[in-house]
């Protein structure tokens, strides 16, 4: 038989992660003629790589090729990408005060049914409602303010991550040129003034250089008045 026009096909699934040490890999074989046999690689990380849903312990993101043969002879070949993920939070990036009260996001992975998070703010001890994610802050804040997010699982462990608010001492860094909107504009605004010295920059240092920068907020999510 001519394999170039079999209608052999494999499947490896698709790409996944998984929250277990383990994962069952899901290898299918249609058309051609059968019986099929599968070959799975690499096959360390397999039970038995002969079998069409080998089980894989993973310590590690790994590629999964699939070779199917049929009855005829002939071959075909599937991949699958397995990413192995631990229980975890990370903030998203928090950035600098605008105008708009600050809103806290964090990502938290392998949740189980009695996973608990809370956030708190680490200046003021505030803390805020279990499980509330994200969290919208009320108010504008006035100082630069570290925040924190402790997640527990049902297994006692423990899941930590910090983000911080970056506030200038200079309020007019709250919306630089002026306009009631925080956008790239503000950060134009500045420009000029790139390398001199002066007492309004963004960290009190009395020169503005790059880390003055990043005491503008550019992410509005409100319209602009």
């Amino acid at each position: 038989m001519d394999c170039l026009f079999s209608d052999l096909a494999a499947d490896a699934g698709a790409d996944d992660v998984s929250c277990q040490a383990t994962y069952l890999l899901q290898g299918t074989a249609h058309g051609g003629t059968g019986p099929y046999s599968f070959s799975w690689s690499p096959a360390e990380f397999l039970d038995d790589p002969t079998s069409e849903t080998p089980l894989a312990t993973l310590a590690e993101p790994v590629l999964f090729c699939l070779e199917v043969t049929d009855g005829a002879g002939c071959r075909r070949e599937a991949s699958v990408f397995i990413t192995p993920q631990t229980f975890g939070v990370s903030a998203f990036p928090s950035g600098a005060q605008g105008l708009e009260a600050m809103r806290l996001e964090a990502e938290i992975t392998c949740i189980d049914g009695q996973t608990q998070w809370q956030w708190q703010n680490l200046v003021t001890q505030e803390v805020f409602g279990i499980n509330e994610n994200p969290v919208q802050l009320a108010s504008v804040l006035n100082e630069t303010t570290q925040f924190s997010l402790t997640a527990l699982n049902a297994a006692a462990t423990v899941a930590e991550t910090t983000l911080v608010v970056l506030v200038s001492s200079n309020s007019s860094f709250l919306d630089p040129n002026g306009d009631g909107c925080n956008s790239i504009s503000d950060l134009h605004h500045y420009l000029p003034d790139w390398r001199l010295e002066t007492s309004f920059d963004g960290d009190g240092n009395g020169i503005m250089d790059v880390r003055d920068y990043l005491y503008i907020s550019i992410n509005q999510t409100s319209p602009c008045r």
